[in-house]
């Protein structure tokens, strides 16, 4: 089958979609992003073990509805490399006798062409959100800018995962901010946010790349931000973030 994109915002949606992609050791597929192509919108997204992120991508014609994965690393790479308005991606997938899968994509543009193998999409993790949530809406501005200062201040240190991780705590319309690799502290006080209600944030920094990404597309000031037990999404437009609570995993689909 054949799927038709604007090659400039085929690209963009890949490096934000497909931000958390490249975790190979992780899991094979996690170095692909997932790309579902539902009548004329298309979501491309990834996954980094801990937290993932899903933006929408136009698409220009597709023949029919489909779900796959590629590296969105090469073929980002590739596409960059090539002076085309549109890129044409024919698929073809079939399955043999013993139920394995095989897939190629092969992306044609006006010089040449090269396949690229697909992963099966039926092994892409399927993330979820707890039932039992609280939305409110928030400066995205004000998040980056607290992302950008505790940077300095954060390790990359699995077994202390707090040391990895901006807090942020939001009590009666005061945030409380602070973060630290154990020797210094990054620490703020914001005594006047719209939010009135009470909750805490934690946002790891493997997080950070694609947390950015989306808040700086976003064409309102505000984030929307789910809050729950076990994680915390981010919405931003046509952009959406999942981040995984410190030792919780993620637990109704994004």
């Amino acid at each position: 089958m054949k799927i038709v994109f604007n090659r400039k915002s085929l690209i963009s949606g890949l490096i934000v979609g497909g931000g958390y992609a490249g975790s190979k050791k992780i899991l094979p597929i996690l170095g692909c992003a997932k790309i579902t192509i539902r009548g004329n919108d298309c979501w491309i997204m990834s996954y980094n073990g801990k937290n993932a992120i899903k933006a929408k991508c136009p698409v220009e014609s597709s023949e029919e509805d489909i779900v796959f994965c590629i590296d969105s690393i090469e073929l980002r790479k590739y596409i960059s490399l090539i002076n085309d308005d549109f890129i044409e991606i024919n698929i073809e997938e079939e399955r043999t006798a013993q139920n394995l899968y095989k897939g190629i994509a092969e992306i044609k543009a006006e010089n040449g062409s090269i396949k690229f193998p697909l992963e099966d999409a039926r092994e892409f993790p399927v993330l979820k959100i707890d039932t039992n949530t609280e939305s409110f809406l928030f400066d995205a501005n004000m998040l980056l800018y607290w992302i950008e200062k505790s940077k300095p201040f954060l390790l990359e240190d699995e077994f202390f995962p707090n040391k990895q991780c901006v807090h942020i705590v939001l009590s009666e319309g005061t945030a409380k901010v602070y973060a630290s690799e154990g020797h210094n502290i990054y620490h703020d006080v914001f005594p006047e946010i719209d939010y009135k209600g009470e909750c805490t944030l934690s946002i790891d920094k493997t997080a950070f790349d694609g947390l950015e990404s989306a808040l700086k597309s976003i064409k309102d000031k505000n984030v929307k931000i789910t809050n729950s037990e076990n994680n915390m999404m981010f919405v931003c437009g046509d952009v959406m973030v999942l981040i995984q609570k410190l030792r919780k995993k993620a637990t109704s689909s994004i």
